[in-house]
């Protein structure tokens, strides 16, 4: 199984890259780790609450981890002449991009939702989902002062569908911008490559990062 071959020091890396980017379970519990997050939510079972639980979990940069997408979507934006502003005040809201595409002007969200949350569960796709509550929440505050884009991803890096037709559409790959331009088709692989990157390096980061900080915290109750 993975979980064994991940034993494996010179492949224990690659297997869990892959485990999260299927959301599977890929660390085993240590004797010492403490079930309980500092955000108060005690895992319920050995394998996947503890190692999927950080990727959604506030305490472990999630913030940065979504500047990071941010920063990544407004320099394909810019890469493509597009008039770019970031973290733009709305009513009493605060919006991560403002593009301004001709004559009209777009607000993008960007939201990094985690597939396994319980309010996830009984949707077929949880970036769809999480698309709509953005609607839901924002587009009264916008209101004519231009079109809302919720621009959501997984956890896995998988894309809502309305994000993905977005990126195609300002690329030129689809819609009223349709083009050959090669530049901004290897712009969009460019983002796209580098959108996985960041969400792979950041989800490592949080999950060890919890996994040591849970195995500190247990020793110094057991020190106690």
């Amino acid at each position: 199984t993975l979980l064994n071959i991940s034993k494996i020091p010179q492949l224990s890396f690659i297997v869990k890259c892959l485990c999260l980017r299927l959301l599977l379970p890929s660390v085993p519990t240590h004797p010492d780790t403490c079930r309980q997050c500092p955000c108060g939510h005690i895992a319920t079972d050995d394998y996947s609450d503890i190692g999927l639980h950080p990727l959604g979990c506030k305490q472990f940069h999630k913030g940065f981890r979504h500047g990071l997408v941010v920063s990544a979507l407004a320099d394909l934006t810019r890469s493509l002449g597009i008039t770019t502003e970031v973290e733009v005040p709305v009513g009493v809201k605060r919006l991560d991009l403002r593009l301004l595409l001709g004559h009209a002007v777009h607000y993008i969200d960007v939201t990094i939702c985690h597939p396994v949350k319980a309010k996830y569960s009984d949707v077929e796709s949880a970036s769809n989902a999480a698309h709509q509550r953005k609607i839901a929440k924002y587009e009264s505050v916008i209101g004519s002062a231009g079109t809302l884009v919720p621009f959501v991803v997984e956890s896995t890096g998988r894309m809502s569908t309305m994000a993905a037709k977005f990126i195609d559409t300002i690329c030129g790959i689809t819609g009223p911008l349709q083009n050959t331009n090669e530049s901004k088709a290897a712009s969009r692989r460019f983002f796209l490559r580098r959108l996985s990157t960041v969400i792979a390096r950041c989800n490592a980061t949080m999950v060890h990062g919890y996994i040591e900080r849970s195995v500190l915290l247990q020793k110094h109750h057991r020190d106690e």
